[in-house]
């Protein structure tokens, strides 16, 4: 692994975090969830300042600390689902050996956003009902992330056999 991160890609709701959390504590390293680094460093939530400043503010601020995260590690890193959408991003990405892609089925994302809808953290990104919501992102954001993605986890799997998975995938 040497000094290389490890990235954590997919849609809002799939694992990222609590797969990130997990992998950093197997693997005694430190975790940053890049949304919370972009909360802590701007002091708002994400929903405040997408709502004050709009989504392509919030998405050049995610770039700049996208990158700045990028520049440390080792470190297991849990990107913003719309991390790909920037091509400055998806070249960190597609630069890094291990980037792994949560891919989750839309009623287990809807299923998880109504259970744990913390909307200061994962704010709306549409009009539509959750599952229109959900299909439109993933449609749109689905070859980002495999294009990206150097191993694609089914987020149904218990964390457990999420963590041994990319711990395989580490070692060899």
């Amino acid at each position: 692994m040497n000094k290389e991160n490890i990235y954590l890609i997919g849609p809002r709701a799939c694992g990222k975090t609590t797969l990130g959390q997990a992998l950093a504590h197997r693997l005694d390293l430190p975790f940053v969830d890049t949304d919370i680094y972009i909360q802590d460093k701007m002091g708002q939530n994400i929903s405040e300042i997408v709502a004050e400043k709009g989504w392509d503010y919030f998405r050049d601020i995610e770039e700049r600390s996208f990158k700045e995260i990028s520049s440390r590690g080792p470190q297991v890193v849990s990107t913003g689902g719309g991390i790909v959408l920037r091509p400055a991003n998806r070249e960190i990405l597609k630069s890094s050996r291990y980037v792994f892609y949560l891919h989750g089925q839309v009623e287990l994302l809807a299923q998880r956003l109504r259970k744990d809808n913390d909307s200061n953290l994962r704010p709306a990104l549409t009009d539509l009902s959750l599952e229109q919501e959900i299909e439109e992102v993933l449609r749109e954001r689905e070859p980002l992330y495999r294009q990206c993605a150097k191993l694609v986890l089914d987020a149904s799997l218990n964390i457990s056999e999420l963590v041994e998975t990319c711990v395989k995938q580490l070692k060899g």
